[in-house]
């Protein structure tokens, strides 16, 4: 595997050195990087892209690796942020479950809460992504000490789950 991924990243690398700007191969550099943990060459890779398109038109794809990079160094207040952006551009999944993440950490646990309550849809269809919220959820209001809540949110996603995931 590592060997694969040490030769996609070298063609990434390629592809960004023949057209630097193209937001396409800074994203496939910051995932390669990402993958083989080379954390520094994936976060500049990530503001490289952000720079060219700027935060508010960045890829929620682009701004919640960028989130879950800092919150895995250490930088809190610049995983939330970036995390945050994400948010709003209607991330799904893992960039919300580190967003929620983060605020715990940080002591704000109804921001966390509130934070996986809006990415959850509201017919509760679901997903691969969606149990992860749910489940997620769930850890952080039995954090909280709400275990009527947590309830609420694991009794239906059993049930969907003994259905099976719908097709995605």
């Amino acid at each position: 595997r590592e060997k694969l991924l040490a030769e996609a990243a070298h063609l990434a690398r390629y592809a960004r050195k023949l057209s630097p700007n193209d937001l396409d191969a800074l994203a496939v550099v910051a995932e390669i990087a990402d993958e083989r943990g080379q954390v520094a060459e994936a976060i500049e890779a990530s503001i490289a892209s952000i720079a060219i398109t700027g935060p508010e038109k960045a890829l929620p794809t682009i701004t919640g690796r960028l989130g879950a990079l800092y919150y895995r160094t250490g930088q809190l207040d610049n995983a939330i942020r970036w995390l945050r952006i994400a948010e709003a551009a209607n991330a799904e999944g893992a960039p919300i479950i580190v967003l929620a993440h983060a605020l715990a950490v940080r002591g704000e646990m109804p921001s966390a809460i509130e934070a996986l309550l809006g990415a959850l849809p509201v017919n509760r269809a679901y997903s691969v992504d969606n149990a992860m919220l749910a489940f997620a959820l769930a850890v952080h209001l039995d954090r909280d000490e709400q275990p009527g809540a947590v309830f609420d949110v694991l009794d239906p996603l059993s049930r969907s789950l003994q259905q099976g995931y719908p097709a995605t």
